[in-house]
């Protein structure tokens, strides 16, 4: 174009510098050792150093050079969030001390003080007994208590279902365990799980302990404080098989909840709460729970203990001479045949059997026996076995070692109904032959159970482990916490009978004068006593309310209209005694009657 003239040559500013190209870039010795020939690495170094402003003053490296060092010296906890910052600050040769705080020296007060109370909090769980002899300055050996759950080992089991713990956590939660054994009398400790709560979550450990003497259940009933249930089941049996303990961290004191009684059971059925996490904590709810929120937990336990824990099937088998009992299956020393199944065959459902008796209607394993003697009020021959036997009729046990492919499907979803298990191999699902000969998976199976949402059951290779890690509440369609839609109306109740709409009939003008010729004398007559042809506007109202009634057919005088009443009655000729006559008011109906 003849407006646009070139700009001479010797206007164009020119760099100070000559261009820097990648291939002139030298490597120091200390980033060749680093890069160990990392073409890639060796090619964006180069390019970095290559890139230059437009003097070619400051490349791209030493700005990043800059940078890093404000980053490293003065926030090196925020170096993502301030880089962009000190980068812009740098590269507009800003002073630093005035936009950011770039002082050398940092405060670790605060870290050291929480790292000082962690260790307050863990030096009791290392300390060791004391010694017999006080004097004896050699460390005093640990008698042993009683069998533990190894946490550290079974970590891989957990972390294979996505529970997680951490390392430092499982530590921990080992050592204490290993002081609740030495203060209890336990045969087995076993980690139940954690329940999630709304302020402070619950460990809970699980004990395996022999029931204790009568004199033993006094002593505890005077120091709860708390009665019997005469109903509930004993010690080592039934819901109150095993013992178990609470904390809220592993640094604080295990809790012992109380034993259960078919009361809290049939009440913790009906309700659904979140916990607290305060074992003294009152439940508002509706129905309303008679006890704290131990109890509720406790109940919950049992639940979740009772319905959820499964084991391979083949693994345990019926007593021949109870049914209602199992008995460990022992492999026999000549026998090959192992009762354990392989990790592979464990990764299905029919796989899988209930350990635990279920909880029955009657909020307990088993049924309390009737009486020797008749109930009261009772008529006829009574038989201690024949009563027995219809209390078990209507709430029958279910069978011990039941397949889970039996459980009751629950729904989903719509019409969707699902098993209520979900079985899942994870990881390696190939089998090898170790260096003894048997035949390994690397892999672990996953049981979760979808009725208790939080219920794992874990196996690898004949080893099995069960664990809780949820809220305590069970899944369910039908109860709710909260309503989502209003209720619905009910209908009217049946003694209240069809209701009929009057038949309400609009008469013709030619059927008003009719009845009114048929009813008017007689009415007129009830109120003129002395046949003066005439009465008073007072009367005349009455008489205008009960013809409207004969001639609608009601029982009793209809109400007139006030206001056309007033107009009409207004309008007529009255005499010296300020009556009308009956001439007048006969004509009056007769063309007004709709109107009053």
């Amino acid at each position: 174009s003849p407006d646009i003239q070139e700009q001479p040559e010797e206007d164009v500013q020119q760099p100070k510098n000559p261009i820097i190209r990648p291939q002139d870039v030298k490597l120091t010795e200390n980033l060749a050792k680093l890069m160990q020939g990392d073409l890639r690495q060796v090619h964006l170094h180069r390019t970095l150093g290559a890139a230059a402003d437009y003097d070619n003053e400051n490349t791209v490296a030493m700005h990043l050079q800059k940078v890093f060092n404000v980053l490293i010296e003065n926030c090196p906890d925020k170096a993502l969030e301030k880089f962009e910052e000190v980068s812009y600050l740098i590269r507009n040769g800003h002073d630093l001390s005035k936009f950011l705080k770039v002082d050398q020296d940092r405060s670790y007060k605060e870290q050291a003080n929480d790292l000082a109370q962690f260790i307050a909090k863990t030096m009791p769980l290392f300390v060791k007994p004391k010694a017999e002899n006080e004097d004896d300055d050699a460390a005093a050996e640990t008698a042993p208590v009683c069998a533990i759950q190894d946490l550290l080992a079974d970590e891989q089991l957990f972390n294979a279902a996505g529970i997680g713990f951490g390392q430092q956590e499982m530590y921990l939660l080992q050592k204490s365990l290993q002081r609740l054994a030495a203060s209890q009398q336990c045969s087995f400790l076993r980690f139940f799980g954690k329940i999630r709560c709304t302020q402070s979550d619950y460990y809970v450990v699980e004990a395996t302990a022999e029931a204790p003497e009568a004199a033993d259940d006094n002593e505890e009933e005077a120091n709860t404080g708390e009665e019997k249930d005469p109903n509930q089941e004993e010690k080592g049996t039934g819901v109150n098989k095993y013992t178990y303990f609470v904390a809220s961290s592993p640094f604080s004191t295990w809790s012992r909840l109380p034993d259960l009684s078919p009361a809290q059971i049939d009440a913790a059925r009906k309700i659904k709460v979140l916990f607290s996490g305060d074992l003294e904590h009152d439940i508002i709810c509706n129905p309303f729970f008679f006890g704290k929120e131990k109890h509720l937990l406790r109940a919950q336990i049992a639940r979740i203990t009772q319905s959820s824990v499964v084991v391979p099937k083949g693994s345990y088998k019926l007593n021949e001479e109870n049914d209602r009992e199992i008995e460990e299956v022992v492999a026999e020393e000549e026998s090959k045949v192992e009762p354990l199944p392989s990790t592979l065959k464990a990764s299905t459902t029919a796989a899988w059997v209930h350990f635990n008796a279920s909880i029955l209607e009657c909020n307990r394993t088993l049924h309390l026996d009737p009486p020797e003697e008749a109930p009261e009020g009772f008529e006829g021959d009574w038989d201690p076995e024949v009563a027995k036997k219809e209390i078990e009729a209507a709430d029958p046990f279910e069978p011990r070692l039941k397949s889970i492919d039996l459980d009751s499907k629950i729904k989903m979803g719509g019409k969707l109904m699902q098993c209520p298990w979900i079985v899942r191999l994870v990881g390696d699902s190939q089998e090898y032959v170790d260096e003894r000969g048997k035949t390994v998976c690397h892999g672990v199976v996953v049981v979760r159970s979808l009725v208790w949402p939080g219920s794992f059951t874990l196996y690898k290779n004949g080893v099995q482990k069960t664990i809780y890690a949820g809220d305590g509440i069970k899944f369910t369609d039908s109860l709710r916490p909260f309503p989502l839609a209003p209720p619905v109306l009910n209908l009217d109740p049946a003694e209240y009978g069809e209701f009929i709409l009057p038949d309400i009939k609009i008469l013709t003008p030619e059927e008003i004068k009719q009845k009114l010729e048929e009813c008017f004398d007689d009415l007129w007559g009830k109120y003129d006593d002395n046949a003066s042809g005439a009465i008073a506007v007072d009367d005349l109202k009455k008489l205008v309310a009960e013809v409207k009634g004969r001639i609608n057919e009601a029982e009793a005088p209809i109400d007139v209209n006030e206001d056309a009443f007033e107009e009409a009655a207004d309008a007529l000729d009255k005499n010296d005694d300020d009556k009308v006559a009956k001439k007048a008011v006969k004509a009056m109906l007769e063309t007004k009657f709709a109107s009053l």
